[in-house]
């Protein structure tokens, strides 16, 4: 009933019941639901068993691609493996252009990243879903959203986190029209920390030139999920995206350029990068279901160790200006508030090209 809700009433409250339907694994509209047809299609069906699977996700499923077992049959699969500078790089056979590496990101790159989430990239100049709240904004049927309990949504807690949970997406780069499905000629910078991971990523696979004009930073906490889509709004339909997870694992599913096709299930764990290139830039995906306490802590909690050792560990949760931001209204996150972030959380940020460039990559 979930989705019937949403979609009735979708022209007007997109941002209300699912703010986090946007970017690479994420649409608002998606013109070919199933739910509009009589039956599901194959990639509803799997879907819907994700989204609802109560048993063991380590255990009880043959068919999720779960590349930590190593008792997994990759030629099940289709998947080859190449070594290249020190990574196990998966490339899987279907859909052509699917590549994987496990483990990418370091644990401080990994704490380094939520920390900016949390604290600098969900404020202006750059837009968060937020937006449909500022004033003088209104929807094209001239009315505004209807408003929001914050206290609903806020944590403020220093043994955990300071966050307003309402925000599920934020854009840096070029910045997208979710509602007209295009890019207008608005655009912030994307810091360079973030075009580095995934200029990096181009380098080590051999991808050819790249230009990360728009990066998509998604929020979830365990109860998100996104429908199966498109990412088809930019130009550039050719270059690949750039996708790293973050926190919690997901099952994500990666189908064909239809949704009659079954897709494959695959397992995305923190510090993960995953690849669309070629043929399966243009497939649809999605992430039916976020897994819960599914975060391995301890390399995050010995990184802190480590950092700040003895009595500055001890005083670790002290750390940083608790005095609250401007903008947000709330402390601002140190390293161990971002630890604890994630192992409640996921983040996903994304990247992809929006221009065609003059040599059509």
């Amino acid at each position: 009933q979930f989705f019937i809700f949403f979609f009735f009433f979708k022209q007007k409250t997109a941002y209300e019941i699912s703010a986090c339907l946007v970017g690479s694994e994420m649409c608002i509209r998606d013109r070919q639901y199933a739910e509009e047809s009589k039956e599901y299609n194959e990639f509803k069906k799997q879907e819907k068993f994700y989204r609802f699977f109560k048993g063991d996700f380590k255990k009880d499923i043959s068919d999720i691609i779960d590349l930590n077992n190593p008792e997994l049959d990759l030629n099940k699969f289709g998947i080859t493996t190449q070594l290249i500078k020190g990574y196990t790089v998966y490339k899987f056979k279907q859909p052509e252009g699917i590549y994987l590496i496990k483990n990418y990101l370091p644990i401080a790159t990994q704490v380094e990243c939520c920390v900016n989430c949390l604290n600098e990239y969900i404020k202006k100049p750059f837009r968060t879903n937020m937006y449909v709240y500022d004033e003088g904004y209104t929807e094209a049927d001239g009315t505004k959203p209807k408003d929001y309990s914050r206290e609903k949504f806020i944590v403020n807690d220093p043994k955990r986190y300071f966050f307003n949970r309402k925000i599920r997406w934020t854009n840096l780069g070029f910045q997208y029209d979710w509602n007209n499905r295009f890019y207008p000629n608005v655009k912030t910078s994307v810091p360079d920390n973030m075009r580095q991971l995934a200029m990096e990523v181009i380098s080590l696979l051999d991808l050819g030139s790249y230009v990360p004009e728009s990066v998509i930073i998604n929020f979830y906490d365990k109860k998100n999920h996104m429908t199966g889509h498109l990412d088809d709004g930019e130009k550039d339909q050719i270059s690949p995206i750039i996708s790293f997870s973050v926190g919690l694992s997901c099952v994500f599913l990666m189908g064909e350029n239809t949704k009659d096709v079954k897709p494959l299930a695959i397992r995305l764990d923190s510090g993960d990068v995953f690849i669309m290139s070629k043929h399966a830039r243009t497939c649809y995906h999605g992430v039916p279901r976020v897994i819960e306490d599914s975060l391995d802590a301890e390399p995050f909690e010995n990184y802190l160790k480590e950092k700040y050792q003895d009595e500055e560990h001890a005083k670790l949760k002290e750390l940083g200006d608790r005095s609250a931001d401007e903008e947000t209204e709330l402390p601002k996150n140190n390293e161990y508030n971002a630890v604890n972030y994630l192992k409640e959380n996921r983040l996903n940020f994304n990247f992809r090209q929006v221009e065609v460039s003059n040599d059509g990559a």
